[in-house]
């Protein structure tokens, strides 16, 4: 069983062996839609991933991952930071959008090479493998749609009887 798209409970996961077999293999499979979605891959082990959720895992082949603090230096393992990528066939940008283009398609110093991509998801490595922590931003994934709540506020705002909005998820 392969799980993407958001992030992938343990509960869940136990729930599909229940369903399925003790033989189940099952994958969590990271990506953005930026990075050619499936850039990183784990196989849930019920013995060592013992956390609320299913690790977020390695590189897949081709693939380049780095945790980076906000000034964009590699985190010491175990430590939270944002997670930013490359592979080959990611996207250059956005089209029309060139202030987001260059605020999330990044060349870091200290890592060289093409430009990586800044997800706004925060990571950090444990036991050996990545765990998704949230967003660093307000950004929301809900059914696997990207919500900005700014957005929606000001469309809110755009409407002649409202002066003010405020977007909060709970």
């Amino acid at each position: 069983v392969i799980v993407g798209g958001e992030a992938f409970r343990r509960p869940v996961a136990e729930g599909l062996v229940e369903r399925c077999a003790a033989e189940v293999r099952i994958f969590n499979e990271y990506g953005p839609t930026e990075a050619v979605v499936g850039c990183m891959i784990h196989e849930w082990d019920s013995e060592h991933d013992r956390g609320p959720d299913v690790p977020i895992g390695h590189a897949s082949p081709g693939a380049e991952v780095f945790v980076l603090d906000a000034h964009q230096r590699r985190t010491p393992v175990g430590a939270w930071g944002e997670l930013y990528v490359r592979r080959p066939g990611m996207a250059q940008g956005y089209l029309g959008l060139p202030d987001v283009t260059a605020e999330r398609f990044v060349t870091v110093d200290t890592i060289g090479g093409p430009p990586l991509y800044r997800t706004g998801d925060r990571v950090r490595m444990e036991r050996g493998a990545l765990v998704y922590g949230g967003r660093i931003d307000d950004q929301l994934s809900i059914g696997g749609v990207r919500l900005e709540p700014g957005e929606i506020e000001a469309a809110l705002v755009a409407h002649p009887d409202v002066t003010s909005a405020v977007v909060r998820v709970w």
